[in-house]
């Protein structure tokens, strides 16, 4: 028993030994997660869901109007007593029973209202299919806005990375300088040169610590991740392929603003048509069939009658709805002819500035390796003595800031990429629809 208690003993350690790693390991997150618990847990996303959700309802309260209603009534009363009519000393006739009901089933139907009732339906199918582009474009946003946070966390983890590579070249320089000035190579001034580097490594280790935090935080609040994680480093996004006027084509084929214009044009067309509908007779009939326990004036008795509705004077109500939807039609055309020169504008700007970010990855690129190679060669003269601290120093700080240049703009021009992707109308579609 002994022996069987010990591998258990041992499995079980090891379990949870590695439980930490396993943990962690799950903690880790890639862009496209960060993009599916955006989608769950973000309150705006979570709004315009429910109003997508009305917008459907509204559709089923206008077809309301357009199909047939149907009602069943029915009323039970108990007199004190029954009242009857006294034919003849021998025959006698219950006009009112003590236990008395009526059932009443009525029909009702709309003949014609000038295709109003008609029109209100298909402007609330419309308003859905707007509610529905909503939803997309606040998702779009949401993610888009994710994947900037997502970017900054990126970064101050990298920064972190390169700060703490900073800090033990410091660490070195200080060893070098140190070992030299006790042989009397150089002088104080080295060494207290190598310190201050060393201590503002230091100091900015615990900033971007801070930084880093903070932009986790700010990721964690806007998606709705919970407790500590890691982020897995992304690959640089596919670039939109064409040139700049085969994008904005693309953009103009694409973009969900211009299809909620055109939406709003096609409500402004239904405004008009509901407008005139006004001046129209509304044509409805109602049938009933109703059953009762009184004999008087029948037991049971059908009917149908017919309405005629004629519009004679409403205050001037029609021509003002009328206007107000001409108005509004002349406003969605012109929305229109502004939103495509927002458009074409806004494609302009990303697909050149994403050049600019692309040329300026290259010069950083360039600018790194020379950084890395003047440190090299300068660390070198330090160590024989034909370089003083102070060109060492520079030659550090310079190239620790080429690094964390060239890392900044390398994902500056990831999100340029997705920018231009947005534009263009095709960002996240694989989560969006």
């Amino acid at each position: 028993m002994r022996f069987l208690t010990i591998p258990l003993i041992a499995s079980l350690m090891m379990l949870w030994c590695s439980l930490p790693a396993r943990a962690q390991e799950a903690r880790q997150y890639t862009l496209s997660q960060v993009y599916r618990i955006a989608l769950k847990m973000n309150e705006e996303i979570k709004i315009t869901e429910e109003q997508y959700q009305q917008s459907g309802h509204a559709i089923t309260k206008a077809r309301s109007a357009i199909l047939p209603h149907l009602s069943f009534n029915f009323l039970a009363n108990h007199y004190d007593r029954s009242v009857t009519y006294d034919i003849s000393p021998e025959v006698s006739l219950e006009i009112f029973p003590q236990n008395a009901y009526t059932m009443t089933v009525s029909l009702g139907v709309l003949l014609f209202d000038g295709g109003r009732s008609w029109n209100l339906y298909k402007g609330a199918k419309t308003n859905k299919e707007m509610t529905g582009n909503n939803l997309r474009l606040t998702r779009q946003g949401i993610l888009l806005a994710a994947a900037a946070a997502y970017y900054i966390v990126i970064k101050a983890q990298k920064e972190v990375e390169l700060t703490r590579q900073y800090l033990e070249l410091a660490e070195k320089q200080l060893r070098v300088a140190q070992s030299r000035f006790r042989v009397g190579e150089v002088t104080k001034t080295a060494v207290l040169q190598a310190e201050l580097d060393l201590l503002n490594s230091r100091r900015e280790l615990i900033q971007k610590e801070n930084e880093l935090q903070i932009a986790k935080d700010r990721l964690s609040s806007l998606v709705g991740i919970e407790g500590d994680y890691q982020l897995t480093e992304p690959t640089s996004p596919p670039i939109p392929e064409g040139s700049l006027d085969e994008l904005i084509t693309l953009a103009l084929q694409n973009r969900l603003e211009l299809r909620n214009n055109s939406l709003n044009q096609r409500l402004a067309n239904l405004e008009i048509q509901n407008a005139r509908g006004r001046f129209i007779p509304t044509v409805s009939t109602q049938a009933s069939f109703l059953r009762q326990s009184v004999l008087f004036p029948s037991k049971e008795y059908a009917s149908i009658g017919i309405n005629v509705a004629v519009p004679i004077f409403d205050g001037g109500l029609g021509i003002a709805e009328m206007r107000e939807a001409k108005s509004m039609q002349v406003q969605a055309r012109l929305s229109r002819d502004r939103l495509v020169k927002d458009i074409e504008l806004d494609v302009t700007e990303a697909y050149l500035g994403l050049e600019s970010l692309t040329e300026a990855v290259k010069t950083l690129e360039k600018q790194v390796q020379l950084a890395e190679e003047n440190y090299q060669l300068v660390s070198r003269f330090f160590a024989v003595g034909e370089a003083t601290s102070l060109e060492l120093s520079q030659a550090l700080n310079a190239l620790d800031r080429a690094r964390k240049n060239l890392t900044s703009l390398r994902y500056d021009r990831h999100l340029a990429i997705l920018n231009l992707q947005k534009v263009v109308g095709i960002f996240a579609a694989e989560y969006i629809y």
